[in-house]
Parts: structure tokens; sequence; C-alpha cells
């Protein structure tokens, strides 16, 4: 297989439009956004208990497939489902680039909820993370705190794996086009043109069209609390203020 990178990430951090993107405006790079198969049913079991040989092999299989259809010399994937699985890549693809996208926790969980049918797939619970203290609380938790512990959840999983970059969604989609540049910086030989990136960023993709749940600034004071509790350190560690 020619050269891979994967964008991993807790989900609403504009992956969907990070493909179109790089389909667009990057040359010798090709990208799918959670192609299947994508390891969604897989990733419970693999948070839970690590993976198999067979994992392994069947998602490299699939990868090789699609890449031999394609000339360019780099294929980037952008799927959320694969987070518990980077040793697992790694494991099939050595030289593999493993980017991190990480969203201030206040938006992600407010675009959850805003989409709810999203929160009912999410099916990663504290249960099946082996010592996670979240799970004599997951009961009588809300939909915001349980959607809070999987955004603290999913970025340890990933930061504990040591990605190659790590890289906040707001300065990804920043209006300057820096931050993909630093994206694209680890994929050597790709080609773009740097404006042609800030137009891209300058146009809004893939927008929550149910806006029912209020952004932060408008939360009342106990879903504040709520947050802050289960995801208040973890946002200072990932470079968030209050």
């Amino acid at each position: 297989m020619k050269r891979a990178a994967f964008i991993v990430s807790t989900g609403r951090t504009g992956t969907l439009a990070l493909t179109r993107i790089i389909n667009e405006r990057v040359e010798d790079a090709w990208s799918q956004h959670e192609p299947k198969p994508a390891f969604r049913r897989r990733s419970k079991r693999i948070l839970r208990e690590g993976h198999s040989k067979q994992d392994a092999l069947y998602f490299l299989a699939s990868r090789r497939s699609w890449q031999a259809l394609h000339s360019e010399s780099w294929y980037v994937e952008s799927n959320h489902n694969v987070f518990p699985a980077i040793p697992m890549i790694r494991s099939v693809l050595p030289d593999a680039v493993i980017v991190h996208v990480i969203r201030d926790g206040r938006a992600t969980v407010t675009s959850w909820l805003n989409r709810y049918s999203y929160i009912r797939t999410r099916n990663l619970t504290p249960m099946d993370r082996p010592g996670d203290p979240a799970v004599e609380h997951w009961e009588r938790w809300n939909p915001l705190q349980k959607t809070a512990w999987y955004w603290v959840m999913t970025n340890e999983v990933i930061a504990a794996a040591k990605p190659d970059l790590t890289i906040h969604f707001e300065e990804l989609f920043h209006e300057s086009g820096d931050g993909l540049v630093r994206l694209l910086e680890p994929l050597e030989g790709v080609r773009y043109d740097r404006e042609a990136l800030r137009e891209a960023v300058a146009v809004k993709h893939h927008p929550s069209s149910n806006v029912l749940f209020p952004p932060y600034r408008d939360w009342p004071e106990v879903w504040k609390r709520q947050f802050e509790e289960i995801a208040g350190e973890a946002m200072t560690r990932h470079g968030y203020s209050s």
C-alpha cells in the first residue's frame, strides 16, 4: 500500500469537510470519510479488549483494495470510529500518519445534543472501558453528562496512542488556512495552493440543521456545572480555557 494518513476525533469535528477539501484542493492525495468497513460496530470490542489479528487483516485488505484503484500517492481517511484502533492501524501500516483533531468540548457536546439520533447511536459506554470510574454514575447521568464523558474518553484514548499530530478544530478551520497547511505538512509530496485552501475554509460545510439545543453561553448554570465536573480538567489539559 502507498502512504496513508488517518484523521481521528470524537466526531463533529469537520472531517467530512476535510475530505472534500483534500479531494478538491490537494494534488497527489485522495480521501474518504468513514468508508465501509468503518469499524463502527467493532469499536466497542476493540476499546474493551483490543484488536484481533483478524480485525487488522480485514482493515488492511479493504484499504489496500481502495488504494489500488487510485494513482495518488496518499490515501487519507477521516474516521472517528477507528479511534480505539490506532495500535491496530500502526501494526499493519507502521508508516501511517495519525492526526488527532480536537474541538472545544462545549461546542462538541452542543453539536451532539442538536443531533439526538447521534447520541442514541453512540453505543460506547464506560462499561466498555475497563476501570472507567464513570460506570457508577452512568445510569443517572443525563445526555449532556454522557456526551461530556464521551468527549473526554475519546480524546484521552487518542492522546494515549501518541498521534503524530494534534490540531485544534478551531485552528484547522481558521480563515487564514494555516491550520490546513499544518495538517498537510506530514504528507510529503502533496501539492496545493494556499489561496485555494483559504477559500475552502471560508465555506461552511455540513452545518447542523437542528439548533434546538442552545450554545454554551446560553446554558443554565446547572448544565455548565455538570459539564465542568466531568470535562473541566480535560478541557484545560487540551488547551481550552473556561
